[in-house]
């Protein structure tokens, strides 16, 4: 009887065990063999917005040969992207109109470039230097516009909204262009599903060694600073979005953990019965030898 009763609590172990390591194992973060070094979430799908910056531009070289040293390049690269969109003139902005086409025409094109809009997962969109003559009822009126149509166009995306710009020779210009990025900050924090890049506007701030000799457009250093701090933000907030999911995951229990956990009880129950009935047969053996 005693074997019995211990091949089958042993039976409700293994399988209580085996059901609990099926309900939990998709809810654990992944690792290498190096624990302390966690594989990040993946990031592709992109859809980088721009300016001449995104161009890649040069003095006397404004059709963008230095394309492939722009900052939405090298970001493409950094991240290792396998599917990603550049949409990106120059001259345009939030605001400011280049040719008939601001930043909220250039999110149109990027959707007619996306085999499937669904599919998009980052909308990055990032310029300022443009919008430094416009008023500050525009930045906010064409803004909220722009994020709209950008949610609109690629429902499942998160969107991505910064400020790259810096003037290196004019105040009078560089005090628009902070005005510009107080401004569209505020309408960014104020807009539900838009998140701003932090500090994106100091990468090329009092740099001046970042620039090209037109003061102007980022040179090759400047435009890797760039494309270095929005790898690293893009990284973050998909490790961050990854980490929420699997809380959620943990938060709402599996059925088949719910099972393990009936089973454990099962289990206990019957180590309990057991052992009331060991000591049930001792007191019996004891009483008959007396």
């Amino acid at each position: 009887m005693r074997k019995i009763i211990a091949i089958f609590c042993s039976f409700l172990l293994a399988f209580s065990m085996m059901g609990y390591t099926f309900a939990t194992s998709d809810l654990v973060p992944q690792k290498n063999d190096d624990a302390s070094e966690v594989i990040h979430a993946k990031v592709d799908n992109v859809v980088f917005i721009g300016d001449s910056y995104c161009e890649g531009a040069f003095i006397n070289d404004i059709v963008g040969s230095n394309y492939d040293e722009a900052w939405a390049e090298v970001t493409a690269k950094l991240l290792s992207l396998e599917n990603y969109i550049v949409s990106c003139k120059g001259g345009t902005g939030f605001v400011h109109v280049n040719e008939g086409v601001r930043f909220i025409d250039l999110v149109n094109q990027a959707k007619d470039k996306a085999e499937d809009p669904n599919s998009i997962e980052w909308v990055v969109i990032a310029g300022g230097y443009n919008d430094h003559p416009d008023s500050d009822e525009d930045i906010v009126s064409y803004s909220a516009e722009l994020f709209a149509r950008a949610h609109e166009n690629f429902p499942n995306a998160e969107i991505l909204v910064g400020f790259n710009a810096w003037n290196t020779t004019d105040e009078n210009a560089q005090e628009n262009l902070d005005r510009v990025l107080l401004t569209l900050r505020q309408v960014v924090e104020s807009y539900d599903g838009i998140t701003y890049i932090d500090h994106l506007e100091d990468v090329l701030y009092e740099h001046p060694e970042y620039f090209t000799s037109d003061h102007l457009h980022p040179n090759a250093d400047g435009q890797k600073a760039l494309a270095e701090h929005l790898a690293a933000f893009i990284q973050e907030t998909a490790d961050a979005k990854m980490a929420t999911q699997q809380k959620a995951a943990e938060k709402s229990t599996p059925a088949s953990a719910d099972y393990s956990f009936v089973l454990w009880i099962i289990l206990g129950a019957s180590f309990l019965i057991y052992i009331i009935y060991g000591l049930r047969r001792i007191a019996i053996e004891k009483n008959a030898q007396s």
